[in-house]
């Protein structure tokens, strides 16, 4: 008798505790399909080439790529972008996942509050397996537009690449995946700016981003520059 109504608690216990585990997954997809995560007034995705001898070039003594994003900050401040705002930092190298800060802006300048911290940061995430060029940007774009911050119509979206574009670990098939991705891009109404391309790859870029993001108005949409300056045109983030 005691070990019937000990079996029948003991089942008893177990179908309520899957139930609560069963109801907790379900709140938390609800959640997620309610934008449990807030809706950001914009999302400013920086990717920051630190392949081969980039990586000198961006982390070396004057920490070009720290200057680019405080750079970048500061115009999107003078645009009127709140601090709600997310800013996701990318890096490209041989990672196949990439994202390596996604915050708000006080966030990142509460998390590095000086040069050193970033590019100790920074550095702790290189990966020297290649320069995943276009996959690395592909990803940046997915994961901006996949992460729950971005409401069309009060989003405002920009992408910034700083890289020679030199792609040395895809194959014939990540451009036309690349282009697809920008090409979403352009449909929610963001911008892009890719800097200190090489002139190599200046055309094909020039091409593709004049095509995805014409002007609007007296506006550019896109930028394609071969300065390496860490205080380039910022193009205006639309809504």
């Amino acid at each position: 008798m005691n070990f019937l109504f000990r079996t029948i608690v003991g089942i008893g216990c177990f179908v309520a505790l899957v139930g609560c585990e069963a109801k907790s997954v379900q709140g938390e997809a609800e959640d997620r399909a309610g934008f449990a995560v807030p809706a950001a007034d914009a999302v400013t995705s920086v990717v920051l080439d630190v392949s081969g001898s980039f990586d000198d070039k961006m982390l070396g003594v004057d920490c070009p790529a720290f200057k680019f994003t405080g750079h970048l900050l500061q115009e999107m401040q003078q645009q009127g972008v709140g601090y709600n705002s997310r800013l996701q930092i990318s890096v490209i190298c041989g990672r196949t996942n990439p994202v390596v800060f996604d915050g708000t802006f006080r966030d990142f300048k509460s998390t590095f509050r000086d040069v050193d911290a970033f590019r100790t940061f920074i550095k702790s995430k290189v990966d020297n397996g290649g320069s995943r060029v276009h996959d690395t940007v592909r990803d940046a774009i997915d994961f901006a537009l996949e992460s729950g911050h971005v409401v069309p119509g009060v989003t405002k979206l920009g992408l910034f690449v700083v890289s020679d574009f030199e792609d040395t670990f895809g194959d014939t098939t990540t451009l036309p995946r690349l282009e697809k991705s920008l090409q979403r891009w352009a449909e929610r109404k963001g911008v892009v700016g890719f800097y200190w391309v090489d002139n190599r790859f200046r055309g094909r870029w020039t091409n593709i981003v004049g095509s995805l993001f014409p002007m609007q108005g007296n506006m550019k949409r896109g930028i394609v520059s071969t300065d390496a300056t860490v205080q380039p045109d910022i193009p205006v983030l639309l809504r």
